[in-house]
């Protein structure tokens, strides 16, 4: 099993508690992945972790179609400042999502460092993490986007 890991940084000039609701309660944001079609709480296990079933539909280079089902935890590690992800997807890949916030004036601006590790098939890790990294970007303009309108 081959691991890649990928550092992505996004800044945001404000609404830090939006942003924080986005990356925590995993619906939100799904509202704002391209690819997240349903997401479903299963199960909240007090207190800082909550299971959801995931729905995508994906195009792999550009036209065959998949639609990964696959359940996800969002565990927050430390309140205000980290929270993971963790998925086991199509029985193919293991990720690990550490989202890491700055410190934060709350209304003022701040920086999120995404830190991804991807286990999995060492002939299929790169195109996955490819994907993953250009989606994870589209995610996070996505967010932007609909909190300069909210």
């Amino acid at each position: 099993m081959a691991k890649k890991t990928l550092l992505l940084y996004h800044s945001f000039d404000r609404k830090f508690d939006d942003v924080y609701e986005h990356i925590l309660n995993f619906k939100k944001f799904g509202d704002v992945h391209p690819y997240m079609k349903k997401v479903t709480e299963l199960s909240k296990i007090e207190p800082n972790s909550t299971n959801y079933e995931v729905k995508e539909k994906v195009f792999l280079l550009g036209f065959v179609k998949t639609k990964p089902v696959y359940k996800a935890k969002v565990i927050e590690l430390e309140a205000q400042k980290h929270i993971r992800y963790f998925s086991h997807i199509k029985s193919a890949f293991l990720l690990n999502i550490d989202f890491v916030f700055s410190e934060n004036g709350l209304n003022t601006a701040f920086n999120l460092t995404e830190r991804i590790e991807i286990k999995g098939n060492p002939l299929l890790i790169v195109y996955f993490a490819s994907i993953l990294k250009k989606t994870h970007l589209q995610t996070f303009e996505n967010l932007r986007k609909q909190l300069k309108t909210s």
